[in-house]
């Protein structure tokens, strides 16, 4: 199914934050979005084609990344809402 895309403007009212990913010789800095939840973030990366949501949880020195499949924005919410980020809904 295809990933849910917003734009960099409905990201940012809905309260995620854009950030951009230091380069190094392998790689080029990249944009990315991220809120922050209970023990954990939420990220979308634009470019990506297959998974542009995904979410991180941190337990004290380790994380564990999860690609996540968000197709609508009800799912969005609803597990921003589940995981406590502090958020806006915007349709």
């Amino acid at each position: 199914m295809k990933q849910l895309e917003l734009t960099n403007d409905e990201l940012v009212s809905i309260g995620f934050e854009l950030c951009i990913s230091k380069g190094d010789e392998m790689n080029t800095p990249r944009e990315f979005f991220k809120i922050e939840t209970l023990n954990s973030y939420f990220y979308y990366n634009p470019n990506q084609e297959i998974h542009k949501w995904y979410h991180k949880t941190i337990i004290g020195d380790n994380a564990n990344n999860i690609n996540l499949d968000i197709t609508q924005r009800p799912v969005l919410f609803s597990i921003l809402s589940a995981f406590k980020a502090d958020f806006n809904i915007v349709m």
